[in-house]
Parts: C-alpha cells; sequence; structure tokens
C-alpha cells in the first residue's frame, strides 16, 4: 500500500516536471520538493530493513533460511521500483521514455493487456457458478477416494485378526490402521465441507435474479460514463449537421441537383469525418473516466466494425463512386426499376428517382442503387403511357381514366365512376393506348352489290358529308380532326366501306360512345338515301334441266 501511495505521489511529481513550463508556480514546486523527500525517506527505511535481514539471514538456522532470503527478494525488488521512479522524477520522465522504448512491442503482451479487464469482469460475473462447479467437481473427487480408505481400513483389519499372535506385525498394523483412520476422518471432513459449500451455492440467488443484479450494478456504476458517451456523441452529431449546414451555405452550388465533383468529394469528406468522429468519442470518454472495461468493450466493437468494413472495401468505393457522380448510376440520366423508367434526380445515401409523367417518386438506399445502369435521356422518349386524368384503353377492351398512379397500383375510372384498380406492372404490360393525345376510329360498313357502280366515289362522298353532319348536330364536330370514307374489300355478300375518323385528345372520354355513333350515323344515311345493307346471302346453282321446286 504504501509503496501505491508513493507510486501516485510520484507521476504526480512527474506530472508537473513535464508540465512545469506551463503550469509555473509555487504550488507545484513545493509538491515536487515533498515527492522527492517522501521517496528518499522510504528508500532509506528499504535499506535498513535489507541491512536487518541480512544480518538475521547470518545468525539464522537451516530452516529460517528460505522465508528470510524471499523476503530479501521481495525487498530489493521494492527498492529497485522506488528507484526506477526516482530517477523518473528527477529526469522529467525521460528515463521511463528511455525504457519503454528499449522494451519493444509485443502485440501478444499488448492484447492481453487490453482483454484483461473485460476477462475480469466476467470472471467476477461467473464467480459464483464456477465455484459451483468447481466444488461438485471436488465432491465426486472426494466420494470417488471413499472406497479405497474403506478398503484399507478392511484389510487391516483383517490383518489383525490373522496375525493376532504376531506382536510386531500387529504393532505395524495398528500404526497404519491410525493412519489410514486418520486420513479418513480429514477426507470425510473434507466431503462435508465440500457439501455444505455446493448446497450454500445451490440455494442461492437464482440466475436471473444474479443477472438482473449484475446489469443493475453494473449501470449504476458506469451509466455515467454511458450516458456521457451518447451524449457526446450527440452533441457531435448536432455540430456536425451545423457543420454541414454552414458549408453548404458558403460554398456556391452545394445544394444543386448537378454539383461539381470538387463539391462532392467536400460533401463526402465530411460525412467521413463525422462518422470517424463520432464512433471515437465514447473511447476519449471512457479514457477520460479510466473505465478500461467500457473502454475494451468499445475496442472490441470498433475492431469488429472496422474488419467488416475492410471486408466490404470494395462495395463501399463502389458507393463513394456513385456518391461523388462518377459511377454506374449519375444524377440526370435515366434508369429502368420494377419496371419503370426514372430520371436520377440527386444521389445521396438515398437517392432520389422521380418519374415527370407518372409523377411518381421514390428513395433508393445507395445498396439497391449499386446494381442499376443509367443512360443519358434521349429527347422525347416516353416515361410513361399516360398522365393522371388521362383516358386509356388497354388491349383487353378495359376504359377508363387514369385516376391514381403509384409505384405498386393504378386505378382506372370509366364512365360510369367504377374503379378498376391492377398491379402497376401489368397495367403496363397491357400496352395502354393514351386516348387523351388523340385517336383513330376504324368503322366498318356494308352496302349492297347493287350499288356497285357508285361505291368508288358518289357513295364514299355523300356517307363523308352525312357522317361530319350528324357528328356535328351531335356536338362532336369540333372534336372531329379529319374523317375519311373508303372502299376498303369486296366481301361475299356485300361492299364493305371504312369510315376512318380522327378525334383529339378531348374526345378520349366518348371513344365507345363515337364508336357506337359512327355505325348509328351510317344507318340512319343508308335509310336516307335508299342504299340497301345487305344481309349473309347463300346462292344455289341448279343444273341444266332440273326441275324447279318451292
Amino acid at each position: 500500500m504504501k509503496h501505491m501511495r508513493l507510486t501516485t505521489q510520484l507521476w504526480a511529481g512527474l506530472f508537473v516536471c513535464l508540465f512545469g513550463g506551463l503550469l509555473s508556480g509555487p504550488v507545484f514546486a513545493d509538491e515536487l520538493e515533498a515527492s522527492l523527500a517522501e521517496v528518499v525517506r522510504y528508500n532509506r527505511q528499504l535499506d535498513e530493513r535489507l541491512q536487518e535481514l541480512r544480518q538475521a539471514l547470518a545468525g539464522s538456522q537451516e530452516n529460517q533460511r528460505a522465508a528470510i532470503e524471499a523476503e530479501i527478494k521481495q525487498v530489493e525488488a521494492e527498492a529497485a521500483g522506488v528507484d526506477r521512479d526516482f530517477q523518473a522524477l528527477i529526469t522529467g520522465g525521460s528515463g521511463l521514455l528511455n525504457q519503454s522504448q528499449e522494451s519493444g512491442f509485443d502485440i501478444e503482451q499488448e492484447i492481453t493487456s487490453l482483454l484483461k479487464p473485460l476477462f475480469d469482469e466476467l470472471k467476477r460475473m461467473t464467480q459464483n457458478v464456477r465455484q459451483k462447479s468447481a466444488n461438485r467437481e471436488r465432491l465426486e473427487y472426494l466420494q470417488s477416494q471413499v472406497p479405497v480408505y474403506e478398503k484399507a481400513l478392511s484389510n487391516i483389519a483383517r490383518y489383525k485378526t490373522q496375525y493376532a499372535e504376531d506382536e510386531p506385525v500387529l504393532a505395524a498394523l495398528d500404526d497404519a490402521e491410525q493412519r489410514w483412520q486418520s486420513r479418513f476422518d480429514a477426507l470425510q471432513n473434507k466431503i462435508n465441507t465440500t457439501r455444505l459449500l455446493l448446497e450454500q451455492y445451490t440455494e442461492s440467488v437464482p440466475l436471473s435474479s444474479r443477472l438482473s443484479d449484475y446489469l443493475r450494478d453494473f449501470f449504476q456504476k458506469r451509466g455515467f460514463y454511458i450516458g456521457m458517451a451518447v451524449a457526446l456523441m450527440a452533441l457531435l452529431f448536432v455540430g456536425f449537421r451545423l457543420l454541414h449546414a454552414a458549408v453548404a451555405k458558403i460554398i456556391p452550388g452545394f445544394q444543386r441537383s448537378n454539383r461539381s465533383f470538387r463539391i462532392r468529394l467536400i460533401d463526402l469528406l465530411l460525412r467521413i469525418a463525422a462518422v470517424l468522429v463520432i464512433a471515437i468519442s465514447p473511447l476519449a470518454v471512457f479514457y477520460y473516466f479510466e473505465d478500461w472495461l467500457l473502454l475494451s468493450l468499445s475496442l472490441l466493437v470498433g475492431f469488429g466494425v472496422g474488419w467488416s468494413v475492410l471486408k466490404a472495401l470494395s462495395q463501399y468505393w463502389r458507393q463513394a463512386q456513385l456518391f461523388l457522380n462518377v459511377g454506374a448510376v449519375r444524377e440526370g440520366e435515366r434508369v429502368w426499376l420494377d419496371g419503370i423508367p426514372w430520371e436520377v434526380k440527386r444521389i445521396n445515401l438515398f437517392t432520389e428517382l422521380e418519374n415527370p409523367v407518372a409523377r411518381l417518386r421514390i428513395r433508393v438506399p445507395m445498396q439497391e442503387l449499386q446494381q442499376l445502369r443509367s443512360r443519358p435521356i434521349l429527347k422525347d422518349e416516353p416515361w410513361f403511357p399516360c398522365r393522371i386524368d388521362d383516358w386509356v384503353l388497354l388491349n383487353d377492351g378495359q376504359f377508363g381514366k387514369l385516376q391514381v398512379a403509384s409505384l405498386e397500383f393504378v386505378t382506372l375510372v370509366p364512365p360510369g365512376g367504377a374503379h378498376l384498380t391492377m398491379n402497376t406492372v401489368d397495367f403496363l404490360n397491357a400496352s395502354p393506348m393514351n386516348l387523351s393525345t388523340g385517336y383513330r376510329i376504324s368503322s366498318e360498313f356494308g352496302l349492297s352489290y347493287g350499288l356497285q357502280s357508285d361505291m368508288a366515289e358518289a357513295i364514299p362522298k355523300q356517307l363523308a358529308a352525312d357522317l361530319r353532319e350528324g357528328l356535328t348536330e351531335a356536338n362532336f364536330g369540333e372534336l372531329l380532326r379529319n374523317l375519311d370514307v373508303e372502299l376498303s374489300a369486296a366481301a361475299d355478300s356485300s361492299l364493305v366501306l371504312t369510315v376512318l375518323a380522327d378525334f383529339s385528345g378531348d374526345a378520349g372520354r366518348h371513344y365507345k360512345k363515337l364508336n357506337r355513333l359512327l355505325q348509328r350515323l351510317c344507318v340512319a344515311s343508308s335509310t336516307r338515301h335508299g342504299w340497301e345493307i345487305p344481309f349473309p346471302q347463300m346462292t344455289l346453282h341448279m343444273p341444266a334441266g332440273a326441275p324447279a321446286t318451292d
């Protein structure tokens, strides 16, 4: 204890010597003088003790020499340590520095010293369990020796009966019996003592209670340090956020979508510095408060995280390339994700992707972005088949106005107000035709072969005029862009006219109605002009001379 107190005083004096130029004043000089005086007095006491022990060794008996020699070695070692501390004190620590340089670096010793506080805490936490296990093993071993002693005593009793008349043998057996009985009694005493200790541990507090008590004691002792570490990390996080905001205001174009490589590099370095400083801050707190257990745990966690980072270095390098906008995905380009094209708006830890037509916006983590590839955007290339409130026609005949478009679902509202909801990918696979940009209706109408002479020009022109008039009367004239009527086919029973009507996008909601209206107007025009609308007919050719039948 006295040597430990002197060592503390020596380090205080050493601190004064090392920082005397910064901390000047009579108080530090007095402390140094007191430390030196205390060391000198203690060194003299050790020298006097060594002289006494050597004199006692010279006049000691043989059985006392070993103990005196051991004490002499202990005092000599202590005196050597005090002398080293004295030399370090008067040289301002240079002696200690030279000694540490000469000792070299032993990685095994350094790792052992690092892990020692952790193992000491684990030993303390499992002390009861380990002692219980040791007592159980000891009891099993002692109980295994009982048959040996019982057999020896039984043999001695048998031999005493056999050699009852032989006094020398009987005396030897009595002496042996006394020794074995004494050992057996000692063995029984050890067994009883070990059994009592084992029962004491068995009847102790349950494991759950011991664990809760240990955790409560752990956080009562170290909760303040952990709280300080967390508070420091939070303070540093806020500080780096403020620093990042300040840098964003100072450097022009820091928040722009298309930033230069230099600005991106500054942003990346700020983020890396923030992560490193915040990660190291708990180590500084635990080191300051000299809590070696928490420091060891933090270092182990740090080594584990560092090793994981080293193993995933290639992945982080690709992420850094993406962040600097020199990777496979770049801002302002087009990528394909989940069956939808996206524009890369801003690359960050969570990259913003946008579909400008469907008004979709998502955030993609950097890990997922590594699997994508972007390309420059071509002029006038499509982003989505339609916009919100556009009227679309699917290849299965479904028809409606696009009301909702999300990454997962699309909702169409046909005339009448019903809601048709389908998966977005299924919607795109249905080849939707956007009617709100304009469309063409192709409608066929057949007339009799009796009108064959006028089917080339006169009837198509008249029918086209009647259709325009009818569409105007139905208030669709302004929506009609173009209308043509052409002879398209000579079928078995009729000559087929094809009506080609082009409408603007405002007529999108009337797509089905206009199909029906065109057929109705064609029938009305035929009735007005007396054009015969044929029906399927069958012509029979009779052989010559065959009798006619009804």
